[in-house]
């Protein structure tokens, strides 16, 4: 019999649309979780989702010659989300605290 595979080992890129005062709650929601240093739970497109406190967190600034855009990312590896902060990329990484700051609205 064939192994089953989960949704999580299924390839994805999913973006929604939100309204400014939905996207507002979702960044206090965001903010409080990454100050806290606890995981934070999301559903996107159908999907829940799941950001361990350990993620390394960017932002990243793109621009083309017609658009321009900036994503507030959150990686981590899925087998090893429990590894300690002090191994991630320093440059890459925005400390909780410093996040919540930059998320005050």
């Amino acid at each position: 019999m064939p192994k089953r595979q989960s949704k999580r080992t299924h390839a994805r890129d999913a973006e929604r649309n939100y309204s400014p005062e939905h996207f507002v709650r979702k960044l206090r929601r965001l903010a409080t979780s990454v100050s806290a240093e606890k995981p934070f739970r999301i559903r996107i497109a159908g999907e829940r989702v799941t950001i361990p406190s350990n993620a390394i967190i960017s932002i990243e600034h793109e621009r083309d010659r017609k658009t321009e855009k900036i994503e507030f990312q959150f990686k981590w590896n899925q087998r090893r989300s429990s590894q300690h902060r002090s191994l991630m990329p320093q440059a890459l990484t925005v400390l909780p605290h410093r996040l919540a700051e930059l998320l005050r609205v």
